[in-house]
């Protein structure tokens, strides 16, 4: 589990803490979701995938609600108690999307007691992503059963001289889409995590008011079996189906659609565009013990001046996952660019180097068109929404990964969540409190009698806590070594 950081503690890298009570507009109106480390479309024979992003709008005027409000509660089963399509579930966490990083916290926070909501509209569906992963770093985590395919060594060609050829001497593996995905949502079933199929449109966060200011209680005044209302405010979620959910907390993990966590206005990454296929061919040259990480050589453009040139200015490499003598999924990948190389250029590119090699292409099972957000700057931090994954910036800035890095992250991410929330002593340094009632102790009346005011995005000391385990100082350090 990676160490924390306090707030005085943390470098002053490129994480900008948020204006108070601020909604940052912007963003592209259409995002993609990953391939390999990430994935645009994934187009085989039957499916097609998209994931298109909504802009995010303006901070709404401030509005106020109630505890009563909110008396509906969430059956043992996960469930509302109501079919009211208009009725209102209260969670102790919602997570938005249903990938690797999102049903890892969800199952463990879960496993906890606590009640968790994952909001996605095919929670069900397999992921298109091929996903390459370093074995140790998977055996790690204890999810080395999750590989389908692995090679003893990858290889780099970094040009085509006789020291060009280089070996990694480290295992690496294709993940099995299905079984890790099986594994995660049986892991929430079993603990009771609701999947509510359908679109997140919006999100609004209140805090507690009393009398026109928040009363502060020292974390000293004891510790909570179940973090009240009353103290940890609550996030409204409004669905595409009309429904809405609350929850104490809400986790974005949707990946790089940024859809709800708020990042800087000079957010302005590179990126790393890919177009790959998962063919069968007569045959190939290459060692199936051995998996081709990078091969820059460009000897198949010698004949090809146009595009020889474009990739003297932008080069591109191949990757490839030999599977056996007839099946293997080659990828032209471009490592980061500003802009991103066009996917024409990258087939174009593809198609040539495939020719020089005599490989005979019999059938096509998947085609891939990736793109990876690359550096820049890091999300607000912190803020009220928290995010995992590709929403909270956490692609390697050098090398595109990510998938063992969140899954990594996920638990971490979920004890502090379990710790703030379900009966650990908070971390935070006060948190509100209701005035105290007769014959009860402060801070210990019913959540029934607390007044909410909407407060946009503004952080709260429980959101900034968990904001330092996602990004505590040693990891930012490392990231801003690698940034560009």
């Amino acid at each position: 589990m990676m160490g924390t950081a306090t707030p005085s503690t943390r470098p002053n890298f490129k994480v900008i803490r948020a204006p108070s009570g601020s909604r940052k507009a912007g963003g592209r109106s259409k995002s993609t979701v990953l391939g390999r480390h990430g994935i645009i479309q994934n187009r085989g024979s039957r499916r097609r995938f998209v994931l298109e992003t909504r802009e995010r709008g303006g901070t709404s005027t401030k509005a106020r609600a109630t505890a009563r409000d909110m008396e509906e509660k969430v059956s043992t089963s996960g469930e509302a108690t109501s079919s009211n399509k208009n009725s209102t579930a209260v969670y102790d966490l919602l997570i938005i999307g249903a990938g690797p990083s999102g049903l890892a916290v969800a199952e463990r926070v879960a496993a906890s007691g606590l009640k968790v909501c994952i909001v996605d509209p095919a929670p069900t569906s397999v992921w298109p992503n091929n996903y390459g992963v370093w074995i140790d770093e998977f055996k790690t985590m204890g999810l080395e059963d999750c590989l389908d395919v692995t090679w003893n060594e990858a290889t780099v060609f970094l040009n085509s001289e006789e020291d060009g050829k280089k070996t990694l001497r480290r295992p690496y593996g294709r993940v099995n889409r299905k079984k890790l995905k099986s594994r995660l949502y049986e892991g929430c079933l079993k603990n009771n995590v609701h999947f509510k199929e359908t679109l997140a449109k919006s999100v609004e966060n209140y805090t507690p008011k009393s009398g026109g200011s928040v009363v502060m209680q020292s974390k000293s005044s004891g510790k909570w079996e179940n973090l009240p209302l009353g103290l940890s405010g609550y996030s409204k979620i409004a669905c595409g189906d009309g429904s809405e959910l609350k929850g104490k907390l809400v986790l974005d993990a949707t990946g790089h659609a940024k859809k709800f966590v708020q990042f800087r206005d000079d957010y302005d990454p590179g990126y790393q565009g890919a177009y790959g296929i998962l063919v069968e061919v007569d045959k190939h040259p290459f060692d199936l013990d051995k998996m081709l990480f990078m091969d820059w050589r460009d000897d198949h453009l010698k004949d090809l001046p146009e595009l020889r040139e474009s990739n003297s200015k932008i080069p591109t490499f191949l990757y490839a996952m030999p599977f056996s003598e007839t099946e293997i999924f080659f990828e032209e990948t471009s490592l980061v660019a500003r802009p991103i190389v066009p996917f024409d250029e990258l087939k174009r590119r593809l198609d040539a180097r495939l020719k020089y090699l005599g490989i005979n292409i019999k059938s096509q099972s998947e085609e891939e068109y990736c793109v990876i957000p690359m550096g820049s700057s890091l999300p607000y931090v912190p803020q009220r929404v928290l995010g995992i994954g590709g929403t909270a910036g956490m692609v390697h800035p050098s090398t595109g990964y990510m998938v063992s890095r969140m899954l990594g992250a996920a638990p971490g991410l979920a004890d502090t969540i379990i710790d703030v929330l379900g009966g650990g002593q908070p971390k935070i340094a006060s948190v509100p409190s209701m005035p105290a009632e007769a014959g009860n102790p402060a801070g210990a009346s019913s959540s029934q009698d607390t007044v909410f005011e909407e407060t946009g995005n503004t952080a709260t000391d429980i959101s900034a806590e968990i904001w330092d385990t996602i990004w505590p100082a040693e990891r930012l350090s490392q990231r801003e070594f690698k940034n560009f």
